[in-house]
């Protein structure tokens, strides 16, 4: 296994007198800054690699390997998502804050979105780390001093209105970063969310990632990772990729199409994880569909992985979100599909590898 990728022993191994320090610094958190963005504006402050307060990142404090603190507040322990977006993951992570998880401070408008992302992670950790490190067809290496660096940062906002209990956060895409996620929090426990990818495609009008429609995009590098990164086939692409989001024309006219490679990329960087023993052995699989069908069962023993109680109020409310109604619309796509020119059994056809690789049949 190449060494530029490092796992919990060495964290463990190096910093065992920095729990005071770390303690400190997570106490003294920055004040998260609760004025939403203005009209229009869509993107993070962080994304540029600037905090809102415009302290540069990688210079904002020392990084340490992160070590449990105490029995009531583990720092090394989240509950943390692997899962493309549109697989069902703003559901769950309702349902987890319900059942008394912190996953963010829904009033910072830096710190949660209206689709439950962590916004600290997804680009201030995520899409800025990502199109760094990741090396086309190999993963995302360990960059010891920055990883650690950025994520204190990430860890002390993200907390900032944290008292106790379980903690976590979602994101979508954390397949891309799963090395980084692993060197930092070395006991995670991980909730592999999966749905039969013809679904996902579906799911937003096929609007997301490359497709996007903001004029100006400041992560096409990272979605471009997240589309074709560890299968290394941009080639594959069966039209002329734009240089940048403001010629994405043709994007928009492939558009499932290019979801339907999104998704593939995602299943595939799972299973490389696992077959380059990447992937870390606290993950536990949820089947969208199953959830949907019964999800008492299904959350009996995810709650159970995650040690934490599910009480009948949350089951009450997970029966209201999770229902069949959602299953195989994709049967049907012609009543979602709205002025598409693209061959949808073609596209559908293009994901048959992963699908059967996930279970998945007609």
């Amino acid at each position: 296994m190449n060494s530029g990728f490092r796992f919990a022993q060495d964290a463990l191994g190096k910093v065992r007198g920095a729990t005071k320090h770390i303690l400190a610094n997570i106490r003294r958190c920055v004040t998260p800054i609760l004025v939403p963005p203005e009209a229009g504006d869509e993107e993070h402050p962080w994304y540029t690699g600037f905090t809102d307060d415009g302290i540069v990142i990688p210079d904002t404090i020392l990084g340490h390997p992160l070590d449990p603190i105490d029995s009531s507040m583990d720092i090394s322990a989240p509950i943390l998502f692997i899962a493309r977006g549109h697989s069902g993951t703003r559901a769950l992570a309702k349902l987890l804050e319900m059942a008394g998880v912190y996953i963010g401070n829904a009033e910072d408008k830096n710190s949660l979105n209206d689709t439950y992302d962590s916004l600290y992670w997804a680009y201030g950790f995520q899409r800025t780390l990502v199109p760094r490190l990741f090396k086309w067809g190999e993963g995302c290496f360990v960059d010891e001093n920055i990883a650690m660096t950025i994520g204190l940062e990430c860890l002390r906002r993200h907390l900032g209105y944290y008292s106790n209990g379980p903690w976590g956060f979602k994101t979508c895409a954390g397949m891309f970063s799963h090395t980084l996620y692993r060197y930092i929090f070395p006991r995670a426990k991980y909730i592999y969310l999966v749905r039969d990818g013809r679904d996902v495609i579906l799911s937003g009008g096929g609007i997301i990632h490359l497709t996007g429609s903001s004029p100006a995009h400041p992560h096409w590098e990272y979605f471009k990772i997240c589309t074709f990164g560890i299968s290394n086939d941009l080639h594959s692409c069966p039209f002329k990729l734009p240089g940048k989001q403001s010629e994405n024309n043709e994007l928009i006219r492939n558009k499932y199409w290019i979801q339907a490679k999104s998704w593939r990329e995602h299943v595939c960087m799972v299973e490389y994880l696992k077959k380059t023993e990447q992937l870390s052995p606290n993950v536990h699989m949820v089947r969208y569909e199953e959830l949907c069908r019964e999800p008492i069962p299904i959350l009996e023993h995810l709650f159970d992985f995650l040690d934490i109680e599910l009480t009948d109020d949350v089951k009450r409310f997970a029966i209201q979100l999770f229902h069949p109604k959602s299953i195989g619309r994709w049967k049907e796509y012609k009543r979602y599909v709205n002025d598409c020119g693209e061959d949808m059994e073609k596209v559908f056809a293009s994901m048959q590898l992963e699908l059967e690789l996930l279970s998945y049949t007609r």
